[in-house]
């Protein structure tokens, strides 16, 4: 299975950061379900998953959803339309139109400066 897209990294598992949502080379999108537990050797017992589920390392169970089940993913939404956007993936229309103007209306090389600015500074100490 290979992620070709996947939604806001919420969740750190082992020290890596796992995103709350994922959609595979097939389209099938998959959502984060639970962290799943090892076994006595250190592994994965595969017994622990349903039919639609499947485990990414280090270790997180997630569950694929149906075509129709989708939500949009910056404000959750599920009963309003959704249109798959290039820049911002499956969203709803309003909060298309807010990530827009964001996008319109932020300086985007003045805030990538003041993000480095910070990031040395933090390392500085």
């Amino acid at each position: 299975m290979r992620v070709v897209e996947h939604g806001p990294l919420s969740a750190i598992v082992a020290g890596r950061r796992m995103p709350r949502w994922f959609i595979d080379e097939r389209g099938h999108r998959y959502e984060f379900k639970r962290i799943a537990e090892e076994n006595h050797s250190g592994g994965f017992d595969l017994k622990q998953l349903t039919g639609n589920q499947c485990i990414l390392a280090p270790g997180v169970i997630y569950e694929r959803k149906p075509a129709d089940d989708f939500s949009c993913t910056s404000c959750g939404d599920d009963e309003a339309g959704l249109v798959n956007d290039k820049t911002w993936g499956w969203v709803c229309d309003d909060c298309k139109q807010k990530l827009d103007k964001i996008d319109r209306e932020t300086d985007w090389e003045s805030w990538d400066e003041e993000r480095r600015r910070k990031l040395a500074e933090a390392n500085e100490y």
